[in-house]
């Protein structure tokens, strides 16, 4: 392991980065930067408000785009993520996968932007898979 390291994140959930390496302890093995998030049941942390969050940084998100293509499909992921949330129950999996699109294009970069792990904590606790 080349590096990590483990801190309480909001509501007491634990959080462990690791850059390098395998990491064993846990369910993420990986070579490259793996992060995990483990969420402590209970109500949400206060502040927790998926919307609010996203909107807050979807500018960020979008200009995360390597090219035109990259920011046009996170601009499109991050708005079906709040047409999702606007539907009286949203589905699980629409706020999952679009999230895990955004993600998927984000890569590293999500790894060190505390706003982005909140969201993705949000999502993990809300829209459990």
């Amino acid at each position: 392991m080349t590096g990590s390291d483990t801190h309480d994140g909001p509501g007491g959930d634990s959080v462990v980065h690791v850059t390098g390496g395998t990491f064993t302890g846990g369910t993420a093995i990986g070579i490259g930067t793996t992060s995990q998030v483990t969420h402590h049941a209970g109500a949400e942390p206060a502040g927790t408000d998926l919307r609010a969050t996203l909107q807050a940084v979807r500018d960020r998100i979008v200009d995360g785009g390597q090219d035109d293509d990259e920011r046009a499909a996170l601009r499109a992921d991050v708005q079906a993520i709040l047409a999702e949330l606007d539907r009286d129950e949203p589905r699980s999996a629409v706020v999952r996968s679009r999230w895990e699109a955004v993600r998927a294009v984000l890569g590293q970069a999500l790894a060190h932007s505390a706003d982005l792990l909140k969201i993705t904590e949000i999502i993990a606790n809300r829209f459990p898979g």
